[in-house]
């Protein structure tokens, strides 16, 4: 028998036969290496550092090292990974085109399974998508005219809805039915401001804030104020305040021994106005300077004294004049307005004189 040494495959010393050849398998051929690694070989023959270049190419650091270490799940869809790779290949002065082939086949042996986009999150088993990823100029364009009808449907709805419903009316003074001794009553109040305002009948001015006031001549006894807010639709909100006016007892004495009893017939006049069975806009100027400027409730009276007053009247054929307590009849026959009737007394003869504006001198 023929003694082999089970180590080496040799024959003993001194054994006898053909000495056994032993079979080893050929050394391997140096494998090719991959793209990670020729990248991170020709930048280290040049001693650069994967920061620098991460930092001059623009490109993320993890990126960079993720192409060197050949770790495919960290690195985005091939699309950018090509760009990145061509990139760091000119960089380093290595041809691209080779890298990109050894890439591709690379690549598909690692197949990658699907991952959500970094955009999209899940959040209790609901994708939410960030609505910037739809703002296309398409989509903008869409958002604003969006954005635009529904602003022109809260402004037809907000106008509908002043057209359809009563004004707010708000009256403050008075702010319930009182008794007065005064001739007068200044009525305030808030409304709308494009709501139109009359008391018993007559337009009052509203302010631009809605705001209002108006004197108000009163007679004697009970006078009934109608005040009225129009708003735009035609609807309207009414508040009635009822006034009573007692005025003050006139004070009584015993004319003095021997005093005249014949009028006088020079001086200032004396002039009244009453509004004659409706409400009356009235003005009254003595000696250049507004005595009364409001509304007469139906019966009530002003009087003013002066040597020249201006009368004028939103209802001439309603407004009754009294001067020196004798009745002048109406102001005019015309039921509009008349404007800067002057009444004067005649010096030389102590008569009334009447003169029409186109009259009087400056």
């Amino acid at each position: 028998m023929i003694s082999v040494d089970p180590r080496t495959g040799d024959r003993e010393p001194g054994e006898q036969g053909p000495a056994r050849t032993s079979v080893l398998a050929p050394a391997p051929a140096t494998a090719p290496l991959q793209v990670g690694e020729q990248l991170r070989a020709a930048r280290e023959r040049q001693d650069l550092e994967l920061e620098a270049l991460a930092r001059a190419l623009r490109i993320p650091l993890k990126m960079l090292r993720a192409l060197e270490e050949g770790d495919f799940s960290v690195l985005p869809a091939d699309v950018y990974v090509r760009g990145f790779l061509k990139q760091y290949a000119e960089a380093l002065g290595v041809h691209p085109v080779p890298l990109l082939r050894e890439f591709t086949v690379e690549r598909a042996r690692f197949p990658i399974p699907l991952k959500p986009l970094p955009w999209v999150r899940r959040t209790r088993a609901r994708w939410k998508v960030p609505l910037w990823m739809f703002l296309s100029p398409r989509s903008l364009a869409i958002l604003v005219g969006a954005g635009g009808l529904a602003a022109v449907l809260l402004y037809v709805l907000f106008n509908v809805r002043t057209f359809t419903r009563p004004p707010q009316l708000d009256v403050f003074e008075p702010s319930q039915d009182l008794e007065v001794q005064d001739s007068t009553l200044t009525v305030r109040g808030r409304t709308d401001a494009t709501a139109e305002l009359f008391i018993n009948g007559e337009r009052i001015l509203v302010r631009d804030d809605g705001s209002f006031a108006e004197t108000v001549g009163l007679g004697e006894g009970v006078n009934t104020l109608r005040i009225v807010a129009k708003s735009i639709g035609g609807r309207e909100t009414l508040v009635v305040r009822e006034i009573l006016r007692r005025p003050k007892p006139a004070p009584t004495g015993t004319p003095a021994a021997g005093a005249a009893t014949s009028p006088v017939t020079v001086g200032p006049l004396s002039v009244t106005v009453r509004a004659e069975g409706e409400a009356v806009w009235v003005s009254l100027t003595a000696e250049d300077h507004t005595v009364f400027s409001g509304l007469l409730t139906p019966g009530a009276e002003q009087t003013v004294r002066g040597e020249r007053i201006f009368v004028t009247s939103g209802k001439a054929a309603k407004t009754r004049i009294r001067i020196d307590g004798e009745d002048r009849g109406v102001l005019a026959a015309a039921p509009g307005v008349v404007r800067g009737i002057l009444f004067t007394r005649n010096r030389a003869t102590g008569t009334i004189e009447r003169h029409e504006p186109e009259e009087i001198s400056p």
